[in-house]
């Protein structure tokens, strides 16, 4: 049941940017704008889904905490990994691998050997 309304608050969020409403969250609030561009299906949608809107929208605390993420190391670029939340699968980003920063510098051609 979680996952249908995680689904349909995607779904609601991507409908709404389409057709140029923003929705941001404050808190336990969500904050739309323009309202006036909404329709009934809109308002019911946001109601029913609200608090899967506002875990989807909120900002995850633990892309601050590099050791919540999961790390997969790239087969097409050694050295690297990607990195997502182990909260919220969020993507956040490359980063060479620890422990690889000689590797990394020499498949750049950073170091002078």
């Amino acid at each position: 049941m979680v996952a249908s309304h995680q689904i349909a608050a995607t779904r609601l969020v991507e409908s709404l940017k389409t057709r140029g409403i923003t929705v941001e969250v404050s808190g336990d609030r969500l904050l739309i704008s323009p309202a006036g561009l909404l329709t009934d299906a809109d308002r019911a949608g946001i109601r029913s889904h609200k608090p899967a809107l506002i875990g989807l929208l909120s900002p995850c605390v633990s892309h601050l905490d590099s050791s919540t993420w999961v790390r997969e190391p790239l087969a097409d670029r050694p050295g690297w990994e990607r990195a997502s939340c182990r909260r919220c699968g969020r993507f956040i980003g490359f980063n060479p691998i620890r422990g690889s920063d000689d590797r990394v510098q020499k498949l750049a051609g950073v170091t002078g050997d």
